[in-house]
């Protein structure tokens, strides 16, 4: 299990310098208006966690992050002191070049918005609208199955996992069976979803609209997520039912959501200021354009939650609160 304990930012690119936040282990809520740098926090964080730096290609930086491990605590500093030099990851004493333009595509973009790994393989050209080509990230069940039973193809039923388990009534499936074409050592193939109806239909993905598939895509994202999750507008276009078992999925994950609708923290249903300040970033555009990123003062957050706990609805609204 491994945890984001904090960042440190000494040096980047339009964010202000000696940034230091500490986070949440369950959920971290970043608050912000449109344009606030809600989301530049959010693809910082994805970046550091998978080591893919690509959407700083060229820029000088200097970051420190300490990730909470099962042996400890583990400090390391990210940085390229000039645009000319490769990125290197510094542990104690060691460092490391990291290269900063991976092969394949970059997994923040793909934190970022989780419906990729299902949406993106939608309109393939090959006529097979219900795949999803080459997945960075597969459940557990299926990997373990498929490496298990040797090179070929898999099938598992979905009630083995439990997060798309728990879509089913989202869905309207009495069942549904998660398969991929060839799962070895070295390769992952294509994966596909199959459903049967409650009127014992059985369907593919295509027989979903956008939002349906958005949000089996999220309780998938999920799924394969055990540690930390990274979420953008994790309630855009979700239903208040939906949201909430999409909610209970997370309780045992790390998880970074950006929010620009209160709807969030009203699911969360914090039980005091205290508890609120512990688990919201804030984020501003200063007059200079540099961002601004920080935890909420204990004055903030017992106004913050005074409007909150009286039932004030839009984020612009509580974001005049600081």
């Amino acid at each position: 299990m491994a945890r984001l304990k904090s960042v440190s930012i000494h040096q980047l690119s339009g964010v202000v310098s000696g940034t230091t936040l500490t986070f949440s282990p369950l959920f971290n809520v970043i608050l912000g208006r449109e344009g606030s740098g809600h989301r530049d926090l959010l693809k910082l964080l994805g970046a550091i966690l998978c080591a893919d730096f690509s959407h700083l290609d060229g820029q000088v930086f200097d970051v420190e992050c300490v990730m909470l491990t099962s042996q400890g605590e583990l400090p390391i500093r990210i940085q390229r002191l000039s645009s000319e030099d490769e990125i290197e990851i510094r542990h104690g004493d060691t460092a490391h070049p990291l290269d900063a333009v991976p092969d394949q595509r970059p997994l923040s973009a793909e934190i970022l918005s989780p419906e990729w790994s299902l949406l993106d393989g939608l309109t393939a050209p090959d006529g097979d609208p219900g795949a999803i080509r080459e997945p960075r990230w597969i459940p557990d069940p299926i990997l373990l199955q498929g490496l298990r039973s040797g090179p070929g193809p898999v099938e598992v039923d979905a009630r083995y996992i439990p997060e798309l388990s728990s879509v089913w009534y989202h869905l309207d499936y009495e069942k549904a069976w998660l398969t991929c074409d060839h799962v070895s050592q070295e390769r992952i193939g294509r994966l596909g979803f199959r459903f049967r109806r409650s009127d014992d239909a059985m369907v593919g993905l295509d027989a979903y609209d956008a939002e349906k598939r958005r949000l089996l895509s999220m309780f998938y994202y999920v799924a394969c997520r055990r540690d930390v999750a990274l979420l953008d507008g994790m309630l855009n276009r979700i239903e208040e039912e939906a949201a909430g078992d999409l909610i209970k999925s997370l309780l045992h994950r790390q998880t970074f959501v950006t929010n620009t609708e209160s709807r969030l923290l009203y699911q969360l249903s914090f039980p005091s200021a205290a508890a609120m300040r512990h688990a919201c970033i804030l984020c501003n555009r200063r007059d200079s354009g540099d961002v601004e990123w920080r935890a909420m003062s204990e004055a903030e957050a017992k106004k913050l939650y005074q409007f909150y706990d009286a039932g004030l609805k839009h984020i612009e609204d509580l974001a005049r609160l600081w």
